[in-house]
């Protein structure tokens, strides 16, 4: 991930490698944001459906929040290992 500043690489390109390493990271903290919302979303219309309320709504909410950090961590770990790609060279 540590690039040398390279004098010859114009500042589009890189800026283009910056936004390619970065973007995993983004995409992974949409996705965590996504799943709680959607887990939250589904414990409430479950305590509404079934007058259990809020107990549905925290385990949805535990739910998404377990299941969101464990993809991002994955993601993590993924982007932050030495890629095959590297090794090759």
């Amino acid at each position: 991930m540590n690039d040398d500043i390279d004098p010859s690489r114009s500042k589009d390109e890189t800026a283009s490698a910056s936004l390619r390493a970065v973007s995993p990271l983004l995409v992974a903290g949409i996705q965590f944001a996504a799943t709680v919302l959607i887990c939250i979303a589904g414990g409430w219309w479950l305590d509404q459906r079934f007058q259990t309320s809020p107990w549905l709504l925290l385990a949805g909410g535990l739910f998404g929040s377990v299941a969101a950090f464990y993809h991002f961590y994955q993601v993590v770990m993924r982007v932050s290992s030495p890629s095959q790609k590297s090794e090759d060279e």
